[in-house]
């Protein structure tokens, strides 16, 4: 039974902890606890079949009482069917999302977020991974200016430029748009072009110059971080 994924779809959220229902034990690796996944809605005849990429990890924080999420949360890759093909649980470390396929230089890689999760704001702070066809670590792209990459999103261009997303705080006075005297910082979002082997191109577009403080799209809540939403167009020499 196939699921609702294209070939080389990669998803990585918290919404794909519901489909964590157990973990699986294997005689030659019991060591490994990867998640099982509960194909509850099979994919129509229009869907490629092909793999499926997840980085499931629990929306909610463990406590002596109450477990939830994966025990060995990171990245997957299981069939269309459900059956475990990789687990990625040691290969990236702390903690692992948006793990996709995709072609550099020519290669087929795999590249995964590994950093630090903010969850009480939604953000992540670290660097992407690459490893090869033989699950080797072969580059890691942080974000250039001293900044932090977040989480989100990562693309390749044209096998040989890395789109970085960072989310850098800002200070803002917020009184006029309904912010606390508590509420004094949005999250800037930032896009930027990274090209390797150098010398690299750190092209960052600003989204303050393009979106003005009352257009953001989240509101301002108590211990919430407001996110400023633009539309940057990196650039290339």
């Amino acid at each position: 039974m196939r699921n609702r994924v294209s070939t080389y779809v990669g998803v990585a959220s918290s919404a794909l902890a519901w489909l964590a229902a157990a973990d699986w034990q294997f005689r030659s690796r019991s060591d490994l606890a990867p998640p099982r996944l509960n194909i509850t809605i099979p994919a129509t005849g229009d869907v490629e079949p092909g793999y499926l990429f997840v980085a499931p990890f629990a929306g909610l924080v463990d406590t002596p009482t109450e477990q939830h999420g994966p025990r060995q949360a990171g990245p997957y890759i299981f069939r269309d069917d459900g059956d475990l093909v990789w687990s990625g649980y040691g290969y990236y470390s702390i903690w692992a999302t948006n793990f996709q396929a995709g072609r550099w230089k020519g290669k087929d890689i795999l590249f995964s977020f590994e950093g630090d999760h903010n969850p009480g704001y939604g953000h992540g702070h670290g660097h992407i991974t690459f490893l090869d066809q033989h699950y080797e670590t072969i580059k890691e792209l942080r974000a250039g200016n001293h900044k932090l990459s977040d989480k989100h999103e990562f693309h390749i261009v044209n096998e040989e430029t890395g789109l970085i997303q960072v989310y850098q705080p800002v200070a803002r006075n917020l009184s006029a748009w309904g912010g606390s005297p508590e509420q004094q910082w949005i999250v800037n979002a930032i896009i930027q072009g990274d090209n390797h082997p150098p010398p690299p191109l750190i092209e960052a577009s600003h989204s303050p110059t393009a979106v003005a403080d009352n257009q953001t799209r989240t509101r301002y809540l108590d211990g919430a971080a407001a996110l400023r939403m633009g539309e940057p167009r990196p650039r290339h020499p």
